[in-house]
C-alpha cells in the first residue's frame, strides 16, 4: 500500500493519564465540568474543554501517527509521575491503536530511564520519539539527549520535534491560541537553529521532523549565517511538518529545503490542517521520514476499506 497517506501529527490523551491529572491540584490538571466534559489546564493558560476525539481517536483513511502532546507540561512533573505517564501511554498505544502508529513519549528524567523508555517503546513498534522543542534548543540540551538521539539513529527511527509548554504571560493568558502563534513558533525556530549549529554535525544520520515547518525558521537561514555565522544547506534528513502552514508558506519552504522533505500533519483534534492541496506531502515524504520498514508495517495493518469506526474507549 505504498500509496497510503500519512498524518504524522495527531494527539490523544488516554483515560489513565486523564485520571492521573484529575488527582492533581496544580496544572497540568483536569476536572469535570457540570456538563460532564473534561476541562484541562496547563501551566500559564486558561482551562479548555478536551475534545472527545482527544479521548477516543478516530481511525480514518490516513495512517495517523499519534503523540502525547509535549505542550501539556507533563515533562515538568515529578520523576515518578512522569515514568507512570510514560508507562500509561505505552500501554494505551500498544492496545488502542490497531490501525495507526504512535510516537514514543520520553520522560525528562535521568538518562538511564530515558533510554529504557525509548528502547521499550521502539521495541513495541513506536514510529519514533517525540520531543519538546526546548529539549534540543541548545548545545547543552543536545548533549543531555545525545545518547537518546544516537539510539534512534541506530534503530533507524525518526524524531518529531513538537512545541513544549508555553511560557506564562499574564497579558495574553485569556487570548485563545496566542501561544500557538507566538511562543510555539519561537520554540520551533530556536530548535531548528540549534540543530543547524550543533545537532546536525553530531547526528547527521538521524531523520528529524520539525512541527509547524520549524516556525518557518529555514526562511531565515541567511540571517542565521549573517548574525551567528552558521551556514546551512538543504538536508534530506530534516523534514518539516505542515500543521498550520498554508500552501503559500509551504511553497516558500519548498524553495529552500531539500526536495521531498515537507510532510503533512493535521494536529488533530486540537487544530486541523486541510490536506488539499498538499496531498503530495502525505505520501512519499512521510514514508522516507518514518523509514520503509515502519511505513510498510503500518500500511499493512490497514484494511481495504477507507473509513473505519472510532476506536473504542479505554473507559
Amino acid at each position: 500500500m505504498t500509496g497510503s497517506t500519512f498524518d504524522i501529527h495527531r494527539h490523544a490523551l488516554p483515560d489513565a493519564i486523564l485520571e492521573r491529572l484529575a488527582s492533581r491540584t496544580d496544572a497540568p490538571r483536569t476536572w469535570r465540568a457540570r456538563s460532564g466534559a473534561h476541562l484541562l489546564e496547563v501551566p500559564g493558560a486558561i482551562p479548555w474543554t478536551v475534545p472527545r476525539e482527544y479521548l477516543v481517536p478516530v481511525s480514518d483513511e490516513h495512517v495517523g501517527i499519534y503523540a502525547l502532546s509535549t505542550a501539556l507540561g507533563l515533562e515538568q512533573l515529578p520523576a515518578r509521575e512522569q515514568l507512570a505517564i510514560t508507562s500509561e501511554w505505552y500501554a494505551w498505544a500498544t492496545t488502542e491503536l490497531p490501525r495507526d502508529g504512535w510516537w514514543a513519549h520520553v520522560p525528562s528524567v535521568d538518562l538511564a530511564a530515558m533510554l529504557e523508555a525509548v528502547d521499550l517503546q521502539l521495541g513495541a513498534g513506536a514510529a519514533g520519539i517525540v520531543l519538546a522543542a526546548p529539549r534540543i534548543a541548545s548545545a547543552a540540551a543536545l548533549d543531555a539527549l545525545g545518547a537518546v538521539l544516537a539510539r534512534c539513529a541506530r534503530r533507524s527511527r525518526a524524531v518529531f520535534i513538537h512545541p513544549g509548554i508555553g511560557r506564562p504571560n499574564v497579558d495574553t493568558r485569556f487570548t485563545p491560541g496566542w501561544d500557538a502563534v507566538t511562543d510555539y513558533v519561537a520554540q520551533q525556530h530556536a530548535a531548528w537553529c540549534a540543530w543547524q549549529a550543533w545537532g546536525r554535525a553530531r547526528h547527521g544520520d538521524l531523520r528529524i521532523a520539525f512541527a509547524m515547518g520549524a516556525g518557518l525558521a529555514p526562511l531565515h537561514a541567511d540571517r542565521l549565517e549573517l548574525r551567528a555565522g552558521i551556514e546551512t544547506s538543504p538536508d534530506p534528513n530534516q523534514f518539516f511538518e505542515l500543521s498550520g502552514i498554508g500552501p503559500s508558506a509551504a511553497a516558500a519552504l519548498a524553495g529552500v529545503l531539500a526536495p521531498g522533505t515537507l510532510v503533512w500533519g493535521s494536529d488533530a483534534p486540537v487544530a486541523g490542517t486541510t490536506l488539499e492541496p498538499m496531498r503530495a506531502t502525505a505520501t512519499a515524504a512521510p514514508r522516507r521520514l518514518l523509514g520503509a520498514d515502519v511505513a510498510d508495517r503500518l500500511t499493512d495493518l490497514r484494511p481495504t476499506a477507507t473509513h473505519h469506526a472510532p476506536l473504542r474507549s479505554t473507559a
